[in-house]
């Protein structure tokens, strides 16, 4: 990643947030944005999506990553995810 970028990519956004990747960030954001107060994106029309580096960061140093973002089992199991992320 860049020095102090002022717009970061769904797999910048992962390394701040401590997702695997982009994609799972992207599987998780509806649940960030709804329920923890997670910055939209950039409106615009290209791709990839953007996001504002300040608002990511702010976001994180307020709550860091919510515990309810677990990453989904591939067999849909989250409540094992879950148990084994309180232990």
């Amino acid at each position: 990643m860049a020095s102090n970028p002022l717009f970061i990519t769904a797999d910048e956004v992962s390394d701040l947030i401590g997702t695997s990747s982009g994609r799972a960030f992207l599987r998780q954001r509806k649940d960030l944005e709804d329920n923890h107060g997670f910055p939209q994106p950039m409106p615009t029309c290209q791709s990839p999506l953007i996001w504002r580096a300040a608002q990511i960061n702010s976001w994180v140093q307020e709550q860091g990553r919510p515990q309810t973002a677990t990453p989904a089992a591939a067999n849909g199991n989250v409540f094992l995810l879950r148990e084994a992320a309180s232990a």
